[in-house]
């Protein structure tokens, strides 16, 4: 069966890309998109090896500071005086897709590249349909919350947010559709 974009997130994450390129001075940027087949070995875990859609955006910019490369795919984390979801919006897409981020830095600048199974073989049998299924996501960080919520939402789940732990609680107390 064809893999099913949502093209909505998948033009968030490429804006997300391009804003990050443009904030640190790129003057070249490329985009592209290109079947890869890919090895077992070459999967993050959860993942399976065959052939994937992947989409890179590639920039001549000051890249990813080493001091936030393992940081750099969590929400808020940013190199310049912004917020915003940043890499993990991109991130979140590409797993609403059933894929992956890998992040390289260049000799000058960085490559992100999404990588989008090429079907929905080897994915969850219930694909997208989730319906009937509530899941409660508590996180103080607003932004995070945002994008949590996409994600899921675009999986097809109901969503119950909390931004502290108090309102987490009533929410389990009250709402009908969790478990007690």
């Amino acid at each position: 069966p064809a893999l099913r974009l949502d093209e909505a997130l998948l033009r968030e994450a490429l804006a997300e890309l391009l804003d990050n390129s443009h904030h640190a001075g790129a003057r070249q940027v490329t985009v592209s998109a290109r079947m890869r087949a890919v090895a077992a070995a070459d999967v993050p875990a959860g993942h399976r090896a065959g052939s994937y859609i992947a989409l890179e955006v590639r920039d001549d910019g000051s890249g990813i500071p080493a001091s936030l490369r393992h940081r750099a795919l969590w929400p808020a984390v940013s190199n310049w005086q912004r917020e915003g979801l940043g890499l993990a919006l991109v991130q979140g897409v590409a797993a609403a897709h059933g894929g992956w981020v890998s992040i390289s830095n260049e000799s000058r600048g960085v490559n992100v590249r999404l990588m989008l199974p090429s079907s929905q073989e080897g994915r969850d049998e219930a694909g997208d349909d989730h319906q009937g299924v509530t899941i409660l996501v508590v996180d103080d960080e607003p932004l995070a919350l945002k994008a949590i919520r996409r994600v899921l939402q675009v999986r097809g789940f109901q969503l119950l947010t909390a931004e502290t732990g108090r309102r987490a609680l009533e929410l389990l107390e009250t709402a009908p559709t969790l478990p007690k």
